[in-house]
């Protein structure tokens, strides 16, 4: 949003001429609750006409339901009582408190996750939703070279395949054993040089094969 971070529940009153010019009023205290910082204990700071203050006490009480289910949920993640085997029993639930996107990042986040989590999830989440999903995969290093092909897709239609390739590039994803199954990825998305680079770097080529790749590193301003 663009007003997160910049509209606070200290300032919001001097700009709320602003905000109301743009009709984002309600919104804006939206994201407060959202964010933590108006709660149900402090609502009545909220100035707004007596339906979106109704409406936004109503969002405060379900944030606070939310965030007991979630720290409930994080328990027992953390010891191990819910795992990706549980999401399938779990979904509908976590969907009810608006917390399956969070869950699959706290999953994801612990480790031990692949791509299959996405089937588990697709049917419950929106576009918006299911991208969140795939950037916390790309961010944990979860979507690879290896299963690329599953997600290829998915990753197209949410504009992320560049972002996953540089991800596989920095995390060492990319070598010079598999980097012929992703040229025409890469170079679709002049990502070769910044591939060739990494290899490079962690000295995967011997100084031969360097060399005899002179041409191909030239193409990529790279010898």
């Amino acid at each position: 949003m663009i007003w997160e971070k910049v509209v606070t529940l200290d300032n919001i009153d001097s700009i709320r001429g602003l905000l109301g010019k743009y009709d984002i009023v309600y919104e804006a205290y939206s994201e407060l609750i959202e964010e933590g910082s108006l709660t149900v204990d402090n609502i009545e700071r909220v100035r707004a006409n007596p339906e979106d203050k109704r409406r936004l006490e109503a969002e405060a009480y379900a944030h606070r339901e939310k965030r007991r289910y979630q720290k409930k949920i994080e328990k027992k993640i953390e010891q191990g009582q819910l795992t990706i085997g549980d999401l399938e029993s779990t979904r509908d639930e976590l969907k009810r408190y608006n917390s399956l996107v969070w869950f699959c990042d706290r999953l994801i986040t612990k480790g031990g996750i692949t791509v299959d989590i996405i089937n588990l999830v697709r049917d419950y989440l929106d576009h918006t939703q299911l991208k969140d999903v795939y950037m916390k995969l790309i961010a944990c290093n979860v979507v690879t070279v290896d299963n690329m092909e599953l997600v290829r897709e998915d990753l197209k239609n949410h504009g992320l395949v560049e972002q996953a390739y540089k991800a596989i590039i920095d995390a060492g994803g990319i070598t010079k054993d598999n980097l012929e199954l992703v040229r025409e990825d890469l170079e679709s998305r002049k990502l070769m040089k910044q591939a060739y680079l990494a290899i490079i770097t962690r000295k995967e080529m011997r100084l031969d094969e360097i060399v005899a790749a002179t041409a191909e590193l030239n193409k990529y301003e790279l010898f």
